[in-house]
Order: C-alpha cells, then structure tokens, then sequence
C-alpha cells in the first residue's frame, strides 16, 4: 500500500552544508560592509585642444593657426561661429578649414600683435563628448572654452599683471619680457622667439617665475 503523503524537506535538506555557509558568509559580509555596488560605467568626455600651432609666415605668423584636437571632432558641432579673437591689431577670424578629423586650420585677418583666442565650448566629439579643456570629466562647461594668447614677435608682461594667466602662451618670434609669478595652462616658445626678465638694476631685483600647468614647448 503507497502513502499519498508527501514529504517536505527540512531546512538543513533544502540548502546543503556548502550552499548553508556561502549565504552565511555573503550575509555576514553585506552586515559589515553594506551591499555590493552596482558595476558603472561613467562617461567622461574624451574631446580637448592638445596644441595650436602658427602655420602663417614672416611677420604674420597667426594668419593661419593649426588646432589639433585629442580626438575625432563632429564636424557639425564646429565651425568659425565657435572662435573669437581679440587684439591689439583688430584680428578677425575669415575661415575655419578640417585637415583631418582631429586637426583644423584658421585662417585670421590682422593677428600681428598679442591677441587673445577663444574656442568652444560648445563642440562635441565624433562620440559625442563635449569640449573639456579643463579635463575634470564634465565638457562644455563655461570654464571649457580654450583660451590662448598669441604673440606674434614679442609680449611684455609686468609683474602683478594677471591679464593673460591660465591661457595657453604661443610665443612666434620676437623677445617677450615677463616679470614676477605668472601660472600658464601651457607655454610654447617658437619661431626662434626669445623669453627673458627685465634686467636688474642696483635699486631692484628682477626675475621670471612661471608655474605652467600643461606642456612647455621651446
């Protein structure tokens, strides 16, 4: 005769001794710990200008300026609207050109001075990351517009003046004078320019200090 009962597994049945002791420890751990993360992946933005360069010749060497980007740019997202330029010689931007998917060219009327660069930030990668020349992750902040001063033969910067402090300094030609403390996010010495102090005299010292936080290109 079969018994229709049927029989129902213990506690200690259900869960063998070796299942019993990993849920014991993953218990214990999460008690002492808290709960397993969950595995992210954050995007950060993989666009900035790595370098500009003077491309013009003679004594206008900011007539045609090479930007080179750290990746791949949307080429819809950038065009002449996204650069301004200011100076002493009254320079406007005529044309922005793409020589390849990382590199560009301007092309500037009148930049025979010191002028002052700005681009983006509203320009995006072919990922679609935007412009994050400050590099802390978060693109097309205000703080990531690319600002540089150009120098075409010669800049003189006294100390105490922070006009041009946290840009990118392209020195083409000609001797820049800087005296005192100054911080650059980069400085490039090019076109057989030449940097130096004021000189001292008996009644004071003079000297050049720069802190620069990028690339220093001589």
């Amino acid at each position: 005769m079969h018994s229709n009962q049927r029989h129902t597994r213990t506690p200690s049945e259900a869960f063998p001794l070796r299942r019993r002791r990993r849920v014991a420890r993953s218990r214990r751990w999460n008690r002492l710990h808290g709960e397993p993360l969950e595995q992210r992946v954050l995007l950060a933005s993989d666009l900035w200008i790595e370098r500009i360069a003077p491309a013009g010749v003679g004594s206008d060497p900011f007539g045609l300026i090479d930007l080179t980007f750290s990746t791949a740019v949307n080429a819809g997202t950038f065009d002449a609207t996204d650069i301004a330029i200011t100076g002493s010689g009254t320079p406007a931007i005529m044309a922005l050109s793409r020589i390849n998917p990382t590199t560009y060219r301007v092309t500037t009327n009148g930049a025979t001075g010191v002028s002052s660069l700005t681009i983006g930030p509203a320009i995006t990668s072919a990922t679609g990351g935007l412009l994050d020349t400050d590099r802390n992750g978060t693109g097309g902040e205000a703080g990531d517009a690319y600002r540089a001063t150009l120098a075409a033969n010669g800049i003189t910067i006294a100390s105490g003046v922070t006009t041009y402090d946290a840009t990118h300094l392209v020195l083409a030609g000609g001797t820049s004078t800087i005296d005192g403390s100054h911080a650059f996010a980069s400085v490039q010495v090019l076109g057989g320019a030449m940097l130096t102090h004021s000189a001292a005299t008996t009644a004071s010292s003079s000297r050049l200090e720069l802190a620069v936080s990028g690339a220093l290109t001589v």
